[in-house]
């Protein structure tokens, strides 16, 4: 091996970048099962501050023709429109989608913000029968007359607040703000809700639902209820000496277990440690022109540094060496670490026989794009639950569009 490059894989170990072996996983699972259960128990207090969502799965047979518009509001960033065709299936119309990173004055301009990009992104008049929106933020979900909406907190992650945002449902206003400004027809009846959950909602037979795009979000159906249990807030996990430069400069230190397993906060970690190598000598500096991204790390682990777009094709080859050890360790952290929580979870779950395979529907190209990420969340997951764990594509979209449009059948 050429001694930079193991000066450099030395580097690493010292710096805690090291998968975690098997007692390390069971222990951290044994830490998060106890404040998964007491998040689901109304009379306890957990530290994640888990929240029911006041929504549950309907019986109700989709009705033929009907139509939903779904709004993504948060850093992803979209607009899809679904219609029961005349056998009962749930078909796509038409979907946009892309990435935000806008701060907001107040909550006049985040809701005339979000009607106008919709307006943009399906045009005037729609007539859909009702809206779901899938708001990624802290709130209060409350019932309303059939439907859920959510009372936003001001402060929301990644340091962001929106003043007045707290003072009206999100779902409603947003839809008073759609039909202001010309989008839709007429005043529909609106939901909104989480996306871990609109992830979950679009898998009948799961008991757990994910996202890890743009954070970490876990839903769960107890006893018929859907909860979100905020796990990027699990904090009983180590926290390895890497991430103490990430963290001077992360607006969200109080995610720890988010910060450790989000794609967003991955691909940051990663350009942080590619600069902390660079100054540190132990690879060229081969010019980093924007931020790198879960792309730059699926496209390096691919063996595929030199495609069109990506910022490494500068990088020679004991630098990419020296890249792809990093970026492979800390997506083999991100993965057990997910793992461990989702079989924690899945393990407790009271209506399975042990050798059922369990369905996890996952939504996240940072999970599906990466390689070797499902498998290793697989093993870990199937560790911990003590029975096999099996990942799925998950569609929140999709599965908020469920949701709604058996409110109105």
């Amino acid at each position: 091996m050429d001694r930079r490059v193991e000066r450099a894989l030395d580097h690493l170990d010292r710096i805690g970048l090291t998968p975690l072996n098997s007692q390390q996983l069971l222990a951290l699972a044994g830490d998060y099962r106890p404040e998964f259960m007491r998040g689901i128990d109304p009379r306890a207090k957990d530290s994640l501050g888990m929240t029911n969502t006041l929504l549950a799965r309907s019986p109700r047979v989709l009705k033929s023709g009907t139509s939903a518009l779904v709004v993504e509001v948060g850093d992803k960033f979209g607009a899809h429109g679904f219609r029961i065709d005349e056998d009962g299936g749930l078909k796509p119309e038409y979907g946009w989608e892309k990435g935000m990173s806008t701060r907001f004055l107040g909550a006049e301009d985040f809701f005339n913000y979000t009607a106008q990009e919709v307006k943009a992104a399906v045009g005037e008049r729609r007539n859909p029968d009702v809206v779901a929106v899938i708001y990624p933020y802290p709130g209060q979900a409350i019932s309303t007359g059939g439907s859920v909406d959510v009372i936003s907190d001001e402060n929301l992650p990644k340091g962001a607040v929106i003043p007045g945002i707290s003072h009206k449902p999100v779902g409603q206003t947003l839809v008073d703000n759609l039909f202001s400004q010309g989008v839709l027809k007429a005043r529909v009846p609106v939901s909104a809700f989480g996306r871990a959950a609109a992830v979950l909602l679009g898998h009948p037979n799961s008991m757990i639902g994910a996202e890890l795009d743009t954070g970490l979000n876990i839903a769960v159906n107890w006893n018929g209820m859907i909860h979100d249990t905020n796990s990027g807030r699990f904090d009983k996990l180590p926290v390895p000496g890497y991430l103490r430069s990430y963290d001077q400069k992360s607006e969200r230190r109080w995610q720890i277990a988010e910060e450790q397993i989000g794609g967003n906060d991955v691909s940051q970690q990663f350009e942080s440690l590619a600069r902390t190598l660079i100054n540190g000598h132990f690879i060229e500096n081969f010019g980093i022109r924007r931020p790198l991204t879960g792309r730059d790390i699926a496209d390096l682990l691919n063996l595929d540094p030199g495609s069109s777009w990506t910022n490494l094709k500068r990088a020679g080859e004991d630098d990419l060496k020296i890249l792809r050890e990093g970026a492979q360790r800390l997506v083999s952290r991100s993965a057990q670490i997910f793992g461990a929580m989702i079989g924690a979870g899945a393990g407790l779950d009271p209506s399975l026989d042990h050798g059922a395979v369990v369905d996890i529907p996952v939504e996240s190209s940072f999970f599906w794009g990466v390689e070797d990420y499902i498998s290793n969340s697989t093993r870990v997951a199937s560790l911990v639950a003590g029975r096999q764990i099996d990942f799925v594509q998950g569609d929140g979209p999709r599965g908020a569009a469920d949701l709604v449009l058996r409110q109105v059948a």
